[in-house]
């Protein structure tokens, strides 16, 4: 396939996508593509909801809600059987 057809077939994928969040997430994919090298122009790329979610856990943290790597894998094994 050449180059022009590809960029034809990604165009095509993306007119058909409805979904938002979908289409967030594909640009920020190819964004990530475009060599940018700063970690805040990535995160300026996550889709609001993973932004919000990243903010949120991180003023959990903040205010000592939060638990050990250790704990985590102890909660994770059990649960699921591991």
């Amino acid at each position: 396939m050449s180059t022009a057809q590809l960029k034809s077939s990604l165009h095509k994928l993306i007119d058909n996508l409805e979904d938002k969040s979908m289409l967030s997430k594909a640009y920020a994919f190819l964004a990530s593509l475009k060599g940018k090298n700063k970690a805040e122009d990535d995160y300026d790329c996550l889709p609001t909801e993973v932004r919000e979610a990243i903010e949120e856990g991180i003023a959990q943290l903040d205010n000592g809600k939060g638990i050990s790597y250790e704990e985590f894998r102890k909660e994770v094994k059990s649960k699921y059987n591991l």
